[in-house]
């Protein structure tokens, strides 16, 4: 048996990616964030309701692994 590590690379550039996800389902994605940062409260009162419905936002993102790698750049690209 013959064992190896192989290097494989991934060729399909990122904007080629997005071209295909963001209308299935990224812009959704992109569109209920920016809702949430845009409700970002003045006042302390408020304020853990609005940390509650971003963490179930958040659980939401984590519940879809196949998005590791984009959710990451989102957080990187959309940081609140």
């Amino acid at each position: 048996m013959i064992c190896g590590v192989y290097n494989f690379q991934h060729y399909t550039s990122l904007e080629n990616i997005h071209k295909i996800i963001d209308p299935l389902f990224l812009d959704d994605f992109k569109r209920e964030f920016a809702e949430l940062k845009a409700k970002k409260p003045k006042t302390k009162n408020a304020l853990a309701s609005w940390r509650q419905s971003l963490l179930a936002f958040q659980e939401k993102l984590a519940s879809l692994g196949f998005l590791d790698k984009i959710i990451v750049e989102l957080i990187q690209e959309y940081r609140v």
